[in-house]
């Protein structure tokens, strides 16, 4: 099992921070190039909901994940230019889809809590909330810079995150208890 690890550690590791360092739909991330990301400047050019495009920032730890794993790519693949091929891939080459992202995080899900009932509750999508949550703590509480970064339209939207985000901390407190 730990070879099978193996072989997406580096990809897997990237991915994930990426969607906690940035809040991005799964839809956005699988349809990145790897020529989309800057990562000097901790970058990423996505097509947002709608079609139109954006970049998006990250962490300089995100931007050594991303690197390791673009590396090992080039040189796996053998890629002189990465025009048009795809940041996140299976073995094969093939872009992951959607459904393999979601698949993924449910595995690593699984396997840090075997025992929880609440396995099905976390998926990609939980990840962009947890990101957003944690921006809106971290801006202190600047719902029109949490609505640019998530690309909403609709402020209405935004405010779902912001209002869970404002929950009574007692009310809370046991709330990973059931996750463990």
């Amino acid at each position: 099992m730990a070879g099978y690890h193996d072989l997406y550690c580096k990809r897997d590791s990237a991915m994930i921070l990426l969607f906690l360092d940035t809040g991005l739909r799964v839809s956005e991330l699988v349809s990145t190039d790897m020529d989309d990301f800057d990562l000097s400047a901790g970058s990423v050019v996505v097509t947002r909901k709608g079609g139109d495009t954006q970049s998006v920032y990250f962490s300089n730890e995100c931007s050594d994940y991303l690197m390791n794993y673009f590396n090992a790519q080039k040189a796996k693949f053998n890629l002189k230019k990465t025009r048009n091929f795809p940041a996140f891939t299976a073995l094969s080459g093939e872009r992951l889809g959607v459904r393999a992202v979601e698949r993924l995080v449910k595995k690593y899900v699984r396997a840090a809590l075997p025992d929880s009932s609440n396995v099905d509750k976390i998926t990609p999508h939980k990840l962009r909330s947890s990101f957003a949550m944690s921006f809106y703590e971290a801006t202190d509480h600047d719902i029109l810079k949490l609505q640019k970064k998530l690309n909403h339209t609709s402020l209405n939207t935004t405010n779902i995150y912001a209002e869970a985000a404002k929950t009574d901390m007692k009310e809370t407190r046991n709330v990973l208890e059931g996750l463990r």
